[in-house]
Protein backbone atom coordinates (compact mmCIF):
# COMPACT_ATOMS: atom_id res chain seq x y z
CA UNK A 1 0.00 0.00 0.00
CA UNK A 2 2.74 2.70 1.12
CA UNK A 3 5.40 1.18 -1.72
CA UNK A 4 8.11 0.61 0.90
CA UNK A 5 11.14 -1.22 0.55
CA UNK A 6 10.48 -3.15 3.83
CA UNK A 7 12.09 -2.67 7.71
CA UNK A 8 15.47 -3.20 7.07
CA UNK A 9 15.28 -0.41 4.20
CA UNK A 10 17.04 2.85 4.94
CA UNK A 11 13.15 5.10 5.15
CA UNK A 12 10.87 2.09 6.71
CA UNK A 13 8.72 4.06 8.03
CA UNK A 14 5.15 3.87 5.92
CA UNK A 15 3.76 7.15 7.09
CA UNK A 16 6.80 9.68 7.40
CA UNK A 17 10.29 10.13 5.97
CA UNK A 18 12.73 9.29 9.45
CA UNK A 19 15.82 7.43 8.66
CA UNK A 20 15.85 3.92 9.92
CA UNK A 21 18.92 4.78 12.53
CA UNK A 22 16.77 7.46 14.13
CA UNK A 23 13.76 5.83 14.77
CA UNK A 24 14.47 4.31 18.76
CA UNK A 25 15.84 7.90 19.20
CA UNK A 26 12.38 10.06 19.45
CA UNK A 27 13.79 12.63 17.28
CA UNK A 28 11.74 15.60 16.05
CA UNK A 29 8.90 14.83 13.20
CA UNK A 30 9.95 14.51 10.17
CA UNK A 31 8.38 15.05 7.04
CA UNK A 32 5.19 13.10 6.11
CA UNK A 33 4.65 10.97 3.08
CA UNK A 34 1.62 11.66 0.83
CA UNK A 35 -0.13 9.93 -2.08
CA UNK A 36 1.22 13.17 -4.02
CA UNK A 37 4.75 13.15 -2.75
CA UNK A 38 4.74 9.75 -3.61
CA UNK A 39 3.66 9.74 -7.11
CA UNK A 40 5.93 12.87 -7.69
CA UNK A 41 9.17 10.45 -6.87
CA UNK A 42 7.75 8.05 -9.30
CA UNK A 43 7.75 10.21 -11.84
CA UNK A 44 11.28 11.84 -11.20
CA UNK A 45 12.76 8.72 -11.22
CA UNK A 46 10.82 7.08 -14.27
CA UNK A 47 12.30 9.75 -16.28
CA UNK A 48 15.95 9.26 -15.82
CA UNK A 49 18.06 7.67 -17.83
CA UNK A 50 20.26 5.93 -15.94
CA UNK A 51 19.50 3.04 -13.87
CA UNK A 52 21.76 4.45 -11.06
CA UNK A 53 20.17 7.28 -10.93
CA UNK A 54 16.49 6.41 -10.71
CA UNK A 55 17.78 4.17 -7.97
CA UNK A 56 19.54 6.75 -5.95
CA UNK A 57 15.84 8.50 -6.20
CA UNK A 58 14.08 6.15 -4.93
CA UNK A 59 15.92 4.49 -2.16
CA UNK A 60 16.64 8.73 -0.98
CA UNK A 61 12.80 8.01 0.27
CA UNK A 62 12.96 4.02 0.65
CA UNK A 63 10.52 3.47 -2.62
CA UNK A 64 9.67 0.78 -4.78
CA UNK A 65 8.88 1.35 -8.24
CA UNK A 66 5.50 0.18 -8.16
CA UNK A 67 2.26 1.57 -9.46
CA UNK A 68 0.19 1.95 -6.43
CA UNK A 69 -3.74 0.88 -7.25
CA UNK A 70 -4.82 3.00 -4.87
CA UNK A 71 -3.94 6.29 -6.67
CA UNK A 72 -7.36 5.65 -8.88
CA UNK A 73 -9.67 5.51 -6.29
CA UNK A 74 -10.98 9.29 -5.82
CA UNK A 75 -10.40 11.62 -2.26
CA UNK A 76 -7.52 8.38 -0.93
CA UNK A 77 -4.68 8.88 0.44
CA UNK A 78 -3.34 5.66 1.95
CA UNK A 79 -0.74 7.46 4.31
CA UNK A 80 -3.26 9.10 5.97
CA UNK A 81 -5.01 5.68 7.06
CA UNK A 82 -1.71 3.41 7.67
CA UNK A 83 -1.21 3.08 11.25
CA UNK A 84 2.38 2.88 12.95
CA UNK A 85 3.68 -0.82 13.81
CA UNK A 86 3.04 -1.18 17.44
CA UNK A 87 4.87 -4.37 17.75
CA UNK A 88 8.34 -3.17 16.79
CA UNK A 89 7.10 0.51 18.13
CA UNK A 90 6.10 -0.27 21.09
CA UNK A 91 6.89 -3.55 22.25
CA UNK A 92 10.33 -3.95 20.78
CA UNK A 93 11.77 -0.31 20.65
CA UNK A 94 10.09 1.90 23.48
CA UNK A 95 9.78 -1.30 25.67
CA UNK A 96 12.62 -3.55 24.32
CA UNK A 97 15.02 -1.38 23.24
CA UNK A 98 14.88 1.48 26.07
CA UNK A 99 12.99 0.42 29.10
CA UNK A 100 13.99 -3.33 29.84
CA UNK A 101 17.85 -2.36 29.45
CA UNK A 102 17.61 -0.01 31.58
CA UNK A 103 15.33 -2.43 34.30
CA UNK A 104 18.48 -4.96 33.59
CA UNK A 105 21.05 -2.35 34.70
CA UNK A 106 19.12 -1.23 37.60
CA UNK A 107 18.71 -4.82 38.94
CA UNK A 108 22.38 -5.68 38.05
CA UNK A 109 23.34 -3.30 40.27
CA UNK A 110 21.19 -4.38 43.19
CA UNK A 111 22.89 -7.62 43.17
CA UNK A 112 21.93 -11.16 42.20
CA UNK A 113 19.63 -12.23 45.14
CA UNK A 114 17.26 -9.14 43.65
CA UNK A 115 17.66 -10.14 40.12
CA UNK A 116 16.74 -13.52 41.72
CA UNK A 117 13.54 -12.56 43.36
CA UNK A 118 12.23 -10.80 39.98
CA UNK A 119 13.00 -14.25 38.36
CA UNK A 120 10.85 -16.06 41.39
CA UNK A 121 7.92 -13.44 40.99
CA UNK A 122 8.29 -13.82 37.37
CA UNK A 123 7.63 -17.69 37.56
CA UNK A 124 5.22 -17.46 40.55
CA UNK A 125 3.09 -15.26 37.78
CA UNK A 126 -0.31 -17.52 37.26
CA UNK A 127 -0.61 -19.00 34.07
CA UNK A 128 -2.82 -17.20 31.46
CA UNK A 129 -4.31 -18.66 27.90
CA UNK A 130 -2.52 -16.33 25.45
CA UNK A 131 0.71 -14.73 27.77
CA UNK A 132 3.89 -15.98 27.75
CA UNK A 133 4.76 -17.49 31.22
CA UNK A 134 8.12 -16.48 32.30
CA UNK A 135 10.57 -18.91 34.34
CA UNK A 136 13.34 -16.85 33.73
CA UNK A 137 13.90 -13.45 32.02
CA UNK A 138 16.76 -11.32 33.14
CA UNK A 139 19.37 -14.37 31.52
CA UNK A 140 17.69 -14.51 28.40
CA UNK A 141 18.24 -12.15 25.40
CA UNK A 142 14.71 -11.83 23.51
CA UNK A 143 14.46 -10.80 19.62
CA UNK A 144 10.62 -11.77 19.65
CA UNK A 145 8.53 -8.95 19.84
CA UNK A 146 5.71 -11.04 21.50
CA UNK A 147 7.64 -11.62 24.11
CA UNK A 148 8.16 -8.16 24.92
CA UNK A 149 4.98 -7.80 25.11
CA UNK A 150 4.24 -10.10 27.44
CA UNK A 151 7.28 -9.55 29.31
CA UNK A 152 5.89 -5.43 29.59
CA UNK A 153 2.54 -7.00 31.26
CA UNK A 154 3.40 -8.42 34.29
CA UNK A 155 6.99 -6.89 34.89
CA UNK A 156 5.81 -4.32 36.61
CA UNK A 157 4.15 -6.59 39.30
CA UNK A 158 6.90 -8.88 39.25
CA UNK A 159 9.20 -5.91 40.26
CA UNK A 160 7.09 -3.75 42.74
CA UNK A 161 8.48 -5.54 45.91
CA UNK A 162 12.10 -5.55 44.69
CA UNK A 163 12.33 -1.57 43.68
CA UNK A 164 11.04 -0.09 46.60
CA UNK A 165 10.93 3.83 46.99
CA UNK A 166 13.03 3.16 49.78
CA UNK A 167 15.67 1.03 48.53
CA UNK A 168 16.11 2.12 45.10
CA UNK A 169 14.92 5.52 43.70
CA UNK A 170 15.63 5.44 40.37
CA UNK A 171 14.47 2.01 40.01
CA UNK A 172 10.88 3.05 41.68
CA UNK A 173 10.87 5.70 39.24
CA UNK A 174 11.43 3.34 36.46
CA UNK A 175 8.56 1.57 37.43
CA UNK A 176 6.87 4.72 36.76
CA UNK A 177 7.39 5.33 33.36
CA UNK A 178 6.66 1.41 32.94
CA UNK A 179 3.21 1.53 33.79
CA UNK A 180 3.12 5.36 32.28
CA UNK A 181 4.07 3.04 28.95
CA UNK A 182 2.04 0.04 29.39
CA UNK A 183 -0.76 2.25 30.00
CA UNK A 184 -0.22 3.81 26.64
CA UNK A 185 0.72 0.59 24.95
CA UNK A 186 -2.73 -0.43 25.78
CA UNK A 187 -4.43 2.77 24.41
CA UNK A 188 -2.62 2.18 21.17
CA UNK A 189 -3.73 -1.57 21.04
CA UNK A 190 -7.83 -0.20 21.16
CA UNK A 191 -8.82 -2.16 17.90
CA UNK A 192 -11.85 0.44 17.19
CA UNK A 193 -9.09 3.39 16.65
CA UNK A 194 -6.13 1.75 15.39
CA UNK A 195 -8.10 -0.48 12.73
CA UNK A 196 -8.68 1.90 9.46
CA UNK A 197 -9.44 -0.19 6.06
CA UNK A 198 -10.15 1.16 2.93
CA UNK A 199 -12.19 -1.82 2.30
CA UNK A 200 -14.65 -1.89 5.17
CA UNK A 201 -15.03 2.25 4.57
CA UNK A 202 -16.30 1.50 0.86
CA UNK A 203 -18.61 -1.20 2.21
CA UNK A 204 -19.94 1.03 4.83
CA UNK A 205 -20.58 4.26 2.02
CA UNK A 206 -22.15 1.33 -0.20
CA UNK A 207 -24.52 0.28 2.85
CA UNK A 208 -25.79 3.57 3.57
CA UNK A 209 -26.06 4.07 0.13
CA UNK A 210 -28.53 1.63 -0.10
CA UNK A 211 -30.14 2.56 3.17
CA UNK A 212 -30.94 5.98 1.98
CA UNK A 213 -32.51 4.67 -1.54
CA UNK A 214 -34.85 1.96 -0.27
CA UNK A 215 -35.29 2.77 3.09
CA UNK A 216 -36.19 6.99 3.28
CA UNK A 217 -37.74 9.31 1.78
CA UNK A 218 -34.24 11.41 1.45
CA UNK A 219 -35.89 14.11 4.14
CA UNK A 220 -34.14 13.48 7.28
CA UNK A 221 -32.17 11.18 6.42
CA UNK A 222 -29.61 11.41 9.84
CA UNK A 223 -32.80 10.49 11.78
CA UNK A 224 -34.29 8.07 9.83
CA UNK A 225 -30.93 6.17 9.43
CA UNK A 226 -30.10 6.09 12.71
CA UNK A 227 -34.06 4.45 13.39
CA UNK A 228 -33.28 2.01 10.55
CA UNK A 229 -29.83 1.36 12.38
CA UNK A 230 -31.62 0.95 16.25
CA UNK A 231 -34.24 -0.96 14.86
CA UNK A 232 -31.77 -3.65 13.18
CA UNK A 233 -29.52 -3.81 16.53
CA UNK A 234 -32.71 -4.91 18.03
CA UNK A 235 -33.31 -7.69 16.08
CA UNK A 236 -30.00 -8.62 15.85
CA UNK A 237 -30.27 -8.91 19.65
CA UNK A 238 -33.56 -11.03 19.40
CA UNK A 239 -31.37 -13.59 16.93
CA UNK A 240 -29.25 -13.57 19.46
CA UNK A 241 -31.45 -14.15 22.24
CA UNK A 242 -32.93 -16.75 20.11
CA UNK A 243 -29.77 -18.73 19.21
CA UNK A 244 -28.93 -18.95 22.87
CA UNK A 245 -32.48 -20.43 23.66
CA UNK A 246 -31.99 -22.79 21.19
CA UNK A 247 -28.44 -23.63 22.60
CA UNK A 248 -30.02 -23.93 26.31
CA UNK A 249 -32.82 -26.17 25.08
CA UNK A 250 -30.70 -28.51 23.31
CA UNK A 251 -28.25 -29.10 26.63
CA UNK A 252 -31.33 -29.64 28.38
CA UNK A 253 -32.88 -32.25 26.19
CA UNK A 254 -29.50 -33.91 24.97
CA UNK A 255 -29.38 -32.73 21.59
CA UNK A 256 -25.86 -32.47 20.37
CA UNK A 257 -24.09 -31.05 17.20
CA UNK A 258 -21.22 -32.81 17.20
CA UNK A 259 -18.57 -34.85 19.52
CA UNK A 260 -16.88 -32.38 21.43
CA UNK A 261 -20.23 -31.93 23.27
CA UNK A 262 -19.92 -35.67 24.89
CA UNK A 263 -17.75 -33.84 27.36
CA UNK A 264 -18.87 -30.32 27.50
CA UNK A 265 -22.64 -28.52 28.47
CA UNK A 266 -23.21 -25.16 26.86
CA UNK A 267 -25.34 -22.23 29.12
CA UNK A 268 -25.91 -19.21 27.49
CA UNK A 269 -22.53 -17.31 27.17
CA UNK A 270 -20.31 -19.90 29.14
CA UNK A 271 -19.54 -23.51 28.40
CA UNK A 272 -18.21 -26.02 31.14
CA UNK A 273 -16.04 -28.90 30.17
CA UNK A 274 -13.56 -31.87 30.51
CA UNK A 275 -16.78 -33.31 32.73
CA UNK A 276 -15.82 -35.62 35.33
CA UNK A 277 -17.61 -39.38 36.30
CA UNK A 278 -20.64 -38.46 39.05
CA UNK A 279 -19.96 -37.84 42.36
CA UNK A 280 -22.39 -38.02 45.28
CA UNK A 281 -22.32 -35.19 47.88
CA UNK A 282 -21.27 -37.70 50.55
CA UNK A 283 -17.78 -38.07 48.49
CA UNK A 284 -17.19 -34.67 47.54
CA UNK A 285 -17.40 -33.93 51.09
CA UNK A 286 -15.39 -36.70 51.83
CA UNK A 287 -12.81 -35.37 49.36
CA UNK A 288 -12.24 -32.35 50.53
CA UNK A 289 -12.68 -32.80 54.31
CA UNK A 290 -9.57 -30.78 55.25
CA UNK A 291 -10.66 -27.32 52.84
CA UNK A 292 -12.88 -25.22 54.67
CA UNK A 293 -13.93 -24.00 51.73
CA UNK A 294 -16.00 -27.00 51.40
CA UNK A 295 -17.42 -26.60 54.77
CA UNK A 296 -21.77 -26.37 54.65
CA UNK A 297 -21.43 -27.14 51.54
CA UNK A 298 -24.45 -28.94 50.86
CA UNK A 299 -26.17 -26.08 53.50
CA UNK A 300 -24.82 -23.51 51.40
CA UNK A 301 -26.32 -25.24 48.12
CA UNK A 302 -29.45 -25.73 49.86
CA UNK A 303 -30.38 -22.26 50.54
CA UNK A 304 -28.64 -20.81 47.27
CA UNK A 305 -30.96 -23.16 45.14
CA UNK A 306 -34.30 -22.29 47.67
CA UNK A 307 -33.60 -18.52 47.03
CA UNK A 308 -33.23 -18.75 43.44
CA UNK A 309 -36.13 -20.39 43.10
CA UNK A 310 -38.44 -18.09 45.58
CA UNK A 311 -37.07 -14.94 43.57
CA UNK A 312 -37.07 -16.01 40.23
CA UNK A 313 -39.04 -18.64 39.69
CA UNK A 314 -41.84 -17.62 41.71
CA UNK A 315 -42.56 -20.66 43.65
CA UNK A 316 -40.33 -23.96 45.00
CA UNK A 317 -40.03 -27.42 42.85
CA UNK A 318 -42.69 -29.24 43.66
CA UNK A 319 -43.94 -26.91 46.67
CA UNK A 320 -41.31 -28.49 48.88
CA UNK A 321 -37.85 -26.75 50.02
CA UNK A 322 -34.69 -28.22 48.51
CA UNK A 323 -32.40 -30.72 50.48
CA UNK A 324 -29.75 -32.68 49.00
CA UNK A 325 -29.30 -35.85 50.65
CA UNK A 326 -25.49 -37.23 50.67
CA UNK A 327 -26.35 -39.93 48.03
CA UNK A 328 -27.64 -37.06 45.69
CA UNK A 329 -25.41 -36.69 42.88
CA UNK A 330 -23.16 -34.06 40.73
CA UNK A 331 -20.70 -33.56 37.79
CA UNK A 332 -17.61 -32.22 38.54
CA UNK A 333 -16.16 -29.84 35.33
CA UNK A 334 -12.27 -28.95 35.14
CA UNK A 335 -12.46 -25.66 33.00
CA UNK A 336 -14.63 -22.79 31.42
CA UNK A 337 -14.60 -21.20 28.44
CA UNK A 338 -16.10 -17.64 28.93
CA UNK A 339 -17.25 -15.58 25.83
CA UNK A 340 -17.54 -11.92 26.76
CA UNK A 341 -18.14 -8.67 24.61
CA UNK A 342 -15.09 -6.71 24.78
CA UNK A 343 -16.07 -2.95 25.90
CA UNK A 344 -12.97 -1.81 23.62
CA UNK A 345 -14.56 -3.04 19.83
CA UNK A 346 -17.72 -4.71 21.01
CA UNK A 347 -16.74 -8.33 19.53
CA UNK A 348 -16.45 -11.47 21.65
CA UNK A 349 -13.48 -12.92 22.91
CA UNK A 350 -12.98 -16.03 25.01
CA UNK A 351 -11.37 -16.81 28.64
CA UNK A 352 -10.18 -20.48 29.34
CA UNK A 353 -10.72 -20.69 33.10
CA UNK A 354 -9.52 -23.92 34.40
CA UNK A 355 -10.50 -25.33 38.00
CA UNK A 356 -8.69 -28.51 38.16
CA UNK A 357 -6.73 -30.67 41.37
CA UNK A 358 -4.25 -31.55 38.68
CA UNK A 359 -3.36 -29.36 35.82
CA UNK A 360 0.15 -30.27 34.17
CA UNK A 361 0.79 -31.88 37.34
CA UNK A 362 -0.34 -29.18 39.71
CA UNK A 363 -3.64 -27.79 40.86
CA UNK A 364 -4.79 -24.96 39.27
CA UNK A 365 -7.90 -22.56 40.05
CA UNK A 366 -8.45 -19.71 38.11
CA UNK A 367 -10.37 -16.36 39.11
CA UNK A 368 -12.88 -14.64 37.16
CA UNK A 369 -15.33 -11.44 37.56
CA UNK A 370 -18.51 -12.17 38.52
CA UNK A 371 -21.84 -9.84 39.26
CA UNK A 372 -24.40 -9.50 41.90
CA UNK A 373 -26.37 -7.22 42.72
CA UNK A 374 -24.74 -5.09 45.07
CA UNK A 375 -21.13 -4.28 42.59
CA UNK A 376 -19.02 -7.12 40.59
CA UNK A 377 -16.31 -8.86 42.70
CA UNK A 378 -13.45 -10.95 41.66
CA UNK A 379 -13.44 -14.44 42.99
CA UNK A 380 -11.23 -17.82 42.61
CA UNK A 381 -13.43 -20.70 41.09
CA UNK A 382 -12.64 -23.46 43.92
CA UNK A 383 -15.31 -25.96 42.50
CA UNK A 384 -17.34 -26.49 39.02
CA UNK A 385 -19.86 -28.39 39.24
CA UNK A 386 -23.85 -29.15 37.82
CA UNK A 387 -26.26 -30.51 40.08
CA UNK A 388 -30.08 -31.57 38.91
CA UNK A 389 -33.70 -30.60 40.18
CA UNK A 390 -36.50 -32.33 38.36
CA UNK A 391 -34.08 -33.63 35.44
CA UNK A 392 -32.77 -29.58 35.02
CA UNK A 393 -29.11 -29.24 35.38
CA UNK A 394 -28.36 -26.10 37.34
CA UNK A 395 -24.53 -24.56 36.48
CA UNK A 396 -22.80 -23.45 39.71
CA UNK A 397 -19.36 -23.04 41.35
CA UNK A 398 -18.23 -22.46 44.21
CA UNK A 399 -16.69 -19.74 44.80
CA UNK A 400 -13.87 -17.97 47.40
CA UNK A 401 -14.55 -14.39 47.48
CA UNK A 402 -11.89 -12.00 47.04
CA UNK A 403 -13.55 -8.59 47.67
CA UNK A 404 -12.97 -8.24 51.90
CA UNK A 405 -12.53 -4.13 52.76
CA UNK A 406 -9.38 -2.62 52.61
CA UNK A 407 -9.28 -0.48 55.31
CA UNK A 408 -7.43 2.84 55.69
CA UNK A 409 -6.13 4.98 53.17
CA UNK A 410 -4.82 3.72 49.43
CA UNK A 411 -1.24 2.72 49.85
CA UNK A 412 1.13 5.34 47.26
CA UNK A 413 2.50 2.01 45.71
CA UNK A 414 -0.66 1.25 44.54
CA UNK A 415 -1.69 5.28 43.48
CA UNK A 416 1.92 5.67 41.88
CA UNK A 417 1.69 2.21 40.10
CA UNK A 418 -2.37 2.13 38.87
CA UNK A 419 -3.04 -0.96 41.36
CA UNK A 420 -6.49 -2.22 41.67
CA UNK A 421 -5.53 -4.91 45.41
CA UNK A 422 -8.01 -6.93 46.75
CA UNK A 423 -7.83 -9.16 50.16
CA UNK A 424 -9.12 -12.80 50.20
CA UNK A 425 -11.75 -13.45 52.72
CA UNK A 426 -11.58 -16.25 55.01
CA UNK A 427 -11.92 -19.41 52.96
CA UNK A 428 -14.64 -20.60 54.70
CA UNK A 429 -16.40 -18.09 53.28
CA UNK A 430 -16.61 -19.57 49.89
CA UNK A 431 -20.30 -18.68 48.11
CA UNK A 432 -22.14 -20.46 45.23
CA UNK A 433 -22.50 -18.42 42.57
CA UNK A 434 -24.37 -19.79 38.96
CA UNK A 435 -21.72 -19.26 36.26
CA UNK A 436 -23.95 -17.15 34.54
CA UNK A 437 -22.94 -14.38 36.37
CA UNK A 438 -19.23 -14.95 35.52
CA UNK A 439 -18.25 -11.66 33.45
CA UNK A 440 -14.83 -12.59 32.06
CA UNK A 441 -12.11 -14.36 33.73
CA UNK A 442 -9.33 -12.23 35.80
CA UNK A 443 -5.66 -12.45 36.88
CA UNK A 444 -5.05 -12.35 40.15
CA UNK A 445 -1.19 -12.19 41.33
CA UNK A 446 -0.50 -12.76 45.23
CA UNK A 447 1.49 -9.72 46.83
CA UNK A 448 4.25 -11.41 49.11
CA UNK A 449 4.34 -8.46 51.05
CA UNK A 450 1.28 -8.32 52.37
CA UNK A 451 -0.13 -11.86 52.73
CA UNK A 452 -3.62 -12.73 51.55
CA UNK A 453 -3.38 -9.62 49.20
CA UNK A 454 -3.55 -9.67 45.83
CA UNK A 455 -2.82 -7.18 42.71
CA UNK A 456 -5.38 -7.36 39.38
CA UNK A 457 -3.18 -7.99 36.45
CA UNK A 458 -4.94 -5.26 34.32
CA UNK A 459 -2.64 -5.49 31.58
CA UNK A 460 -3.69 -8.49 30.56
CA UNK A 461 -6.14 -7.22 27.71
CA UNK A 462 -7.88 -4.05 26.90
CA UNK A 463 -10.99 -5.23 28.16
CA UNK A 464 -9.31 -6.33 31.56
CA UNK A 465 -7.93 -2.58 31.48
CA UNK A 466 -11.18 -0.45 30.70
CA UNK A 467 -12.83 -2.82 33.58
CA UNK A 468 -10.36 -1.72 35.76
CA UNK A 469 -10.23 1.51 34.86
CA UNK A 470 -14.06 1.53 35.44
CA UNK A 471 -13.32 0.25 38.79
CA UNK A 472 -11.00 3.01 39.81
CA UNK A 473 -13.27 5.66 38.53
CA UNK A 474 -16.23 4.27 40.96
CA UNK A 475 -13.94 3.89 44.16
CA UNK A 476 -12.59 7.89 43.55
CA UNK A 477 -9.31 7.39 42.99
CA UNK A 478 -8.94 9.67 40.11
Amino acid sequence: MALIRGIMSNFPCPVCLIPREQISKFPDPYPLRTSENIAATLEKARCQQLAEDKERILAAEGLRDVDNAFRTVSNTDVHHALSMDRLHTNNAGKFGHHQWPELQKILERMGRSKMAKVEENLCLMPHWHGLNHFKEALSVSYTDSQKFEDLSKVIVFACHDVLTREECKDGYILLHCLRAYIEFDLYTAFEVHTTHTLTAGREALSTLNTLIQLRTNFKDVADQILRIDHYQLVAEHIHCKIEDHDTYYNSMTGVVDDEEHDTTEDYFHVRLGSAQKPLTFQGVEQNNANDKAFEQFRIKLNLFLNSYFQTVRGSLPQGRPIQFKGDDTVIEYCYVKVNFESKVDWCQYTDYLHCSPSFHGQARHDCAIFRTQQHDIFGRIVFLFTCSIDKEKFPLALVHPYDAGLVGQRLSKDSHLGFWRVREQSRASTEIFSVHLIIRGALLYPDNARPGEYLVIDTIDTDMFLCVQEMHKSAGHY
